[in-house]
């Protein structure tokens, strides 16, 4: 008599499919915690969580977007104006008739610190790649955890059929085989929600460590680039 493989993995069952991801079934064990928590106040507080991080992550990308905004917009445009005023004013030291030949020192200064902030201001394109790529990167788990709630639903619909299961069979009115079949799947279904949960949280932990990491020295550098140039420029006007 030949013996049956019934229990070796097959492709289907060895995928869990959830929210449009496929979580190998020995994902499980890795980012399964333990012991498993399968409580529907569990499921429930895990849904709580999912609606903040959307929430709070799309706020800080909102933040993050409009501060690039002005630096890109309003605080270039402004570093253009102070650069044209710093010219401007040269050009009115230069039409003094009495004392011009002692205007030079100052002229010289004030061009300096024209130049200056008209170098500030295109420095900002140069510090725009990280930060578009940091959007970028909280947009995309926004979007994510913004189709939690639906994943969250599976997992408490799951919960719930258990608890009714046990309470149907402690009552008589379920079989206990068949009370253990339905908190088997149900198990199955808890287990993988929170598997891929788990899964996408380890990816948001490492991709925010990588590129906010990015963003803020790319952040550094761009402020002293303004510093050096603002320094260079205030050496020039030694009396």
């Amino acid at each position: 008599m030949s013996q049956t493989k019934s229990d070796e993995p097959t492709q289907e069952s060895d995928l869990l499919v959830c929210s449009g991801f496929l979580v190998p079934s020995q994902l499980l064990l890795i980012f399964t915690p333990s012991p498993f928590h399968d409580s529907l106040a569990c499921a429930e507080a895990a849904e709580k969580f999912a609606i903040e991080m959307e929430r709070d992550t799309k706020i800080l990308c909102d933040t993050l977007c409009d501060y690039h905004r002005k630096l890109s917009g309003a605080h270039a445009k402004d570093y253009s104006e102070l650069s044209t005023a710093c010219f401007r004013l040269c050009r009115s030291l230069e039409t003094d008739v009495h004392t011009k030949d002692r205007n030079v020192t100052l002229i010289r200064a004030l061009t300096g610190a024209g130049e200056a902030y008209k170098a500030i201001r295109i420095y900002h394109a140069a510090a725009c790649e990280p930060t578009v790529v940091l959007l970028d990167c909280l947009r995309d788990f926004s979007r994510l955890f913004n189709g939690f709630p639906s994943v969250m639903c599976l997992g408490k619909c799951a919960c719930i059929s258990s608890d009714e299961a046990d309470r149907l069979a402690t009552e008589g009115k379920l079989s206990r085989t068949d009370a253990t079949s339905i908190r088997t799947g149900s198990l199955v279904i808890t287990r993988s929600v929170q598997a891929e949960c788990n899964w996408i949280m380890e990816q948001l932990r490492a991709e925010y460590l990588t590129k906010f990491a990015e963003y803020l020295r790319e952040q550094a550098r761009f402020h002293r680039r303004i510093a050096d140039q603002l320094d260079q420029a205030a050496s020039l006007f030694q009396n």
